[in-house]
């Protein structure tokens, strides 16, 4: 079984390019989740319809090495600037009939101060 992350909370800053680096471990050791479809998705609440983001996490790409297990979720600035102060996210992997949660939590927001 796979590293299961307690809540993962977040802090955001609004309008900044928020980059977020989890290692995923099995009995130890970084697991390979090569092949795997790894997503990460927001909502304003658990139950909401609409998606804050549907972000496809992948590899070789902004640091992450699924080999290793290492997953990167980069939340743009363009995202940042659109997120409620509070919201839920989480990331999952997927391989086959194989889904595993990789992290969960908040989505914690501080509005920025310096604006054009």
């Amino acid at each position: 079984m796979a590293t299961k992350f307690d809540d993962s909370n977040l802090k955001v800053y609004r309008g900044d390019r928020e980059p977020y680096k989890f290692t995923v471990t099995e009995n130890g050791a970084p697991k390979d989740l090569s092949g795997h479809t790894i997503t990460a998705q927001a909502r304003e609440d658990f139950d909401s319809a609409t998606t804050l983001f549907d972000i496809t996490i992948t590899d070789s790409v902004d640091g992450n090495d699924h080999v290793n297990g290492i997953v990167v979720l980069i939340i743009s600035s363009a995202i940042t600037t659109l997120l409620p102060e509070k919201s839920r996210y989480d990331i999952q992997a997927v391989l086959g009939t194989e889904k595993f949660t990789i992290a969960k939590g908040q989505l914690l927001l501080t509005k920025d101060v310096t604006r054009p």
